[in-house]
């Protein structure tokens, strides 16, 4: 998700959506990926909140009243619970992952507090995992991904992706407990 904080839960403060689904195996099904620009039903104000960075990624434009591009926040959640709803319904547990997802299930809920009724109660935050890495095992660290991010949802999903590969490989090869000091 991107947003220009979500202070009221006010979908005029998300600016893009998007999801895909993996499995266990991090493989993704790339078939499910998805990311809209929402639209903005309102100006944003007051004006210092406007983040540069979506200003040159061209977010800012695509997420305005008058962009085709856009949706209303309420389709495109309406189209993450249809699809929540179909993997559900093969039997799959599914669970949130990503980078700040405490974040972006917060904002999701502000505007449908259901929206993850069919979704597993754990949630994989790796932006907790990385603080968690880097206070007790910063050595660990020198080999992880380097987040690059043009603050799309693209982006930042292949971002998450690589992360998790990324601990998957760290925690199975036993690095952190051998990257200790104590």
């Amino acid at each position: 998700m991107e947003t220009v904080g979500v202070d009221r839960g006010d979908e005029s403060y998300l600016l893009e959506v998007g999801w895909i689904f993996t499995d266990w195996s991090i493989e993704p099904d790339w078939s499910t990926l998805r990311h809209y620009p929402v639209r903005r039903e309102r100006p944003i104000t007051p004006l210092w909140r406007l983040f540069p960075a979506h200003l040159r990624n061209h977010l800012m434009p695509e997420s305005a009243p008058s962009s085709a591009a856009a949706r209303p926040a309420g389709d495109v959640i309406a189209d993450l619970v249809a699809d929540i709803g179909l993997v559900a319904d093969e039997g799959h547990r599914i669970m949130l992952a990503g980078n700040s997802v405490g974040f972006d299930r917060a904002a999701i809920l502000a505007h449908d507090p259901h929206a993850f009724d069919r979704l597993h109660y754990h949630i994989i935050d790796f932006s907790v995992l990385n603080e968690v890495v880097g206070a007790w095992y910063p050595s660990a660290l020198a080999d992880a991904p380097t987040k690059d991010t043009d603050h799309r949802v693209s982006t930042c999903l292949r971002n998450s992706i690589e992360r998790a590969r990324w601990y998957r490989r760290l925690l199975s090869a036993g690095e952190c407990g051998r990257s200790s000091s104590r």
